[in-house]
């Protein structure tokens, strides 16, 4: 695509050349100008600019240990299978596609050696729990799964989750408590939400 740019290039000088040389009149330099810039845009051929998120297969595995009973093991995982692909227009030649990989994380909760919690927590976890609704779930990405240690000091453990609601303008950020006691039972409450708006995105 650049070599058949360097090619314009002299064409495009050209043009430009004979747009400030050769006003009649009828049209003011800055006229003959616009237009022959508006040619060479015209002439170029559109870019769309792909990137993966992340670019590779990834695992993570982090174990945390805590005084009052409590592990906590959690492996996240990237999906290579799956994604959401998010196109806007950069600007009048280029288009961005952003493709974001989905991943998912197997959380184990031991409570005095014993296994009282495990689950995956990915899309489907927040909709069994009634957190995304059925139509939003394509647009949805699992970002992390966190111990909360400040707030895990007493008989219950607490993890901080968070999604990610993807459109082609407007990231909106959801985080969640997951709270989980020692017979392993759980509730999944959200307490904060903030959106990240893609100021070149195009309508």
């Amino acid at each position: 695509m650049f070599r058949k740019l360097i090619r314009r290039l002299p064409l495009f000088i050209i043009v430009i050349a004979i747009g400030f040389c050769s006003c009649d009149g009828r049209k003011s330099k800055n006229d003959l100008f616009k237009a022959s810039v508006a040619e060479f845009n015209d002439s170029i051929d559109p870019i769309q600019i792909t990137t993966f998120y992340p670019e590779s297969y990834r695992e993570h595995l982090k174990d945390t240990v805590l005084s009052n009973g409590y592990s906590v093991s959690i492996k996240t995982i990237v999906d290579m299978t799956d994604s959401i692909s998010n196109t806007y227009r950069a600007n009048k030649t280029t288009t961005v596609k952003d493709v974001f990989r989905k991943k998912s994380s197997q959380v184990i909760v031991k409570k005095n050696d014993k296994i009282i919690f495990d689950k995956i927590i990915d899309f489907n976890f927040y909709y069994d729990n009634g957190e995304i609704p059925k139509e939003h779930l394509k647009n949805t990405l699992c970002n992390s799964v966190e111990v909360n240690q400040e707030l895990s000091t007493g008989d219950s453990l607490y993890l901080t989750t968070d999604i990610v609601s993807v459109t082609p303008e407007l990231y909106t950020h959801y985080f969640f408590n997951l709270k989980i006691d020692t017979n392993g039972s759980y509730t999944l409450n959200r307490w904060r939400a903030y959106e990240n708006k893609i100021k070149h995105a195009r309508t």
